[in-house]
């Protein structure tokens, strides 16, 4: 499995961005407005604001770990995490130029990953695969019509590309090289 380290930094901005528990005030709002109107007693109160607090705590020391479960994913015998080099930046620019991918990031993932596989093509490197949940690196839109641009980059990179990390969807065409 090869893996742009970039894609690591991505995942853990996302992860710790977006995983926050950012409801736990109003479960405690909720909490005293319920023990207010008489719904809790005082022993349910403090006993359902003490699972509040264990909750967020819980949540804290997993985001608190996402560096080493990240590192230690890529310290497994099967992954292999690259970093750019001249001829993936280089193609990074060239797609800057056009209107392939929309978010400056995407452009040198995509980049990596499309140098790596025409690379891994080159030493006889058969059945490449590319799992991507992002729709701005999927090569079919919403309803699934095709983005032509993207599938070329793609098809000339001989990596097929997925939309869900169990490597189900879209099926691999049989005559897919």
């Amino acid at each position: 499995m090869h893996i742009p380290n970039v894609s690591f930094m991505e995942g853990r901005h996302s992860i710790q961005s977006k995983c926050q528990p950012t409801d736990s005030a109003a479960v405690h709002r909720y909490i005293r407005w319920a023990h207010s109107i008489g719904e809790l007693n005082d022993e349910r109160a403090t006993g359902t604001h003490q699972l509040a607090d264990k909750y967020e705590k819980s949540i804290a020391k997993e985001l608190k770990a996402v560096p080493s479960t990240l590192a230690r994913i890529a310290g497994l015998p099967f992954v292999r995490v690259f970093a750019f080099d001249d001829e993936m930046l280089d193609l990074a620019n060239r797609l800057a130029l056009t209107d392939t991918a929309k978010k400056p990031f995407d452009h040198a993932i995509l980049a990596g990953v499309l140098v790596s596989s025409s690379r891994l093509w080159h030493k006889g490197e058969r059945g490449i695969s590319f799992a991507e949940l992002d729709s701005d690196l999927q090569p079919w839109g919403h309803r699934g019509a095709p983005k032509a641009d993207l599938r070329k980059l793609y098809d000339d990179a001989h990596a097929w590309v997925y939309g869900d990390f169990i490597l189900q969807f879209p099926p691999r065409r049989a005559d897919f090289e």
